[in-house]
């Protein structure tokens, strides 16, 4: 069985390598980079595909407002030619030829107005649909960044609360193996003791040598060959 330092600083490394896990998670923290990189992308869309769609609709609109002024104008002319006001055969030419300008434009704008009637409305529903996936992943992103805040207060407090336990177990610790446990940890990612599993190391699953278990059985400092970890074990365990 472990001797009783090794078992404390078997909690120690517990608590190392909780923080290590903490600060791993918190650099990992899903913040919503790739929501965000979708709605990019779906805003560039919405500026083409809903920008389209929002010129016809804007294009039908003043064609429709233009084509009522036109029919003003007509019938005011007509109007003029057959009341009388308009006399003059220079004028009842020029007023004609007014009338003629004006219906030539509107037969234009009635074919473009043909047109625009096939095109808004698919160019609308694209647009419409974009709208709703960009509304859609906004949402998600908001989510997401909630859900992100709210883990990483969970993770600082974690952290508080292992960062807080340390010291007074450090202090059980002879000074001289706690340098060397530091040691080792600086070199292997924060993990400077790891669990006999069986007969294998529990931080790289390398097979421990007959001697080392050997050493192991009879209470003394052992590490694995290949991760140079220190080793702890348990009764009934080798």
């Amino acid at each position: 069985m472990a001797t009783q330092e090794m078992q404390r600083l078997w909690k120690l490394s517990r608590i190392d390598t909780g923080l290590v896990e903490v600060r791993k998670r918190a650099a990992s923290l899903d913040t919503g980079a790739r929501i965000q990189a979708e709605i990019t992308e779906l805003e560039k869309q919405d500026a083409e595909i809903g920008g389209n769609a929002r010129s016809l609709h804007a294009e039908q609109r003043d064609i429709e407002l233009r084509q009522k002024t036109v029919e003003d104008k007509i019938s005011k002319f007509n109007k003029d030619l057959y009341s009388g006001k308009v006399t003059g055969v220079r004028e009842v030419e020029n007023v004609e030829k007014e009338i003629a300008a004006l219906k030539r434009q509107r037969d234009r704008d009635d074919e473009r107005l043909l047109e625009l009637f096939d095109l808004v409305p698919p160019a609308q529903a694209a647009a419409k649909k974009i709208e709703t996936a960009l509304t859609e992943a906004k949402q998600r992103l908001a989510d997401r960044r909630k859900k992100a805040v709210e883990e990483k207060d969970l993770l600082q407090k974690e952290f508080t609360r292992l960062t807080a336990a340390r010291p007074e177990l450090a202090k059980t610790i002879t000074p001289g193996l706690l340098a060397r446990y530091d040691m080792i940890r600086q070199k292997t990612d924060g993990i400077g003791v790891v669990e006999l599993k069986g007969s294998s190391c529990g931080g790289c699953g390398t097979n421990i040598p007959e001697r080392t278990l050997q050493a192991l059985r009879e209470d003394k400092l052992a590490t694995c060959e290949s991760c140079h970890r220190l080793l702890y074990y348990t009764d009934g365990v080798i």
